[in-house]
């Protein structure tokens, strides 16, 4: 779907294709990339209400926003949540999580390729992930120079 002239979601017009089209899957990046914007939360709220399918919300750049939709998780059974931890320092990792509800989950869990994640990643993770206090001051540093940089 196309964004509107200040890169913003457009509500009503994706609210009408969902009506029209009926998708049975919907992805939403949030934050937006590459214009790095937080789309309106209750616009999302009604996209997944609207949505007859899943809708899968990627927060990849979570570490850079003010908000998360892991929360609402227990409310929405057609809601998925992806992350990944490439975006905060770990893109050799290439390791991710998908959060939902169990019923889905589980489904999902029959197309998932054995031995997907290598053991070492696992490990790197698991020790990384008992200091992710460290990895969210880091985004919190580069969302301060970001903000320097567009006082300049």
């Amino acid at each position: 779907m196309p964004l509107d002239e200040d890169f913003a979601l457009d509500r009503k017009v994706m609210l009408e294709v969902i009506q029209r089209e009926q998708p049975a899957l919907v992805f939403l990046a949030y934050p937006n990339n590459p214009t790095g914007n937080l789309f309106d939360a209750a616009a999302i709220r009604q996209i997944i209400e609207a949505a007859p399918g899943l809708v899968v919300v990627d927060e990849a750049y979570y570490a850079f926003a003010s908000d998360s939709f892991i929360p609402l998780l227990a409310h929405y059974d057609n809601l998925l949540v992806m992350r990944t931890f490439s975006k905060l320092g770990m893109a050799g990792l290439r390791l991710g999580f998908l959060a939902g509800s169990r019923a889905w989950l589980s489904q999902l869990e029959k197309l998932r390729l054995p031995y997907n994640v290598g053991v070492l990643p696992q490990l790197v993770a698991t020790k990384l992930l008992q200091h992710h206090d460290v990895l969210l001051e880091q985004a919190e540093l580069i969302k301060q120079q970001r903000a320097r940089c567009w006082q300049l």
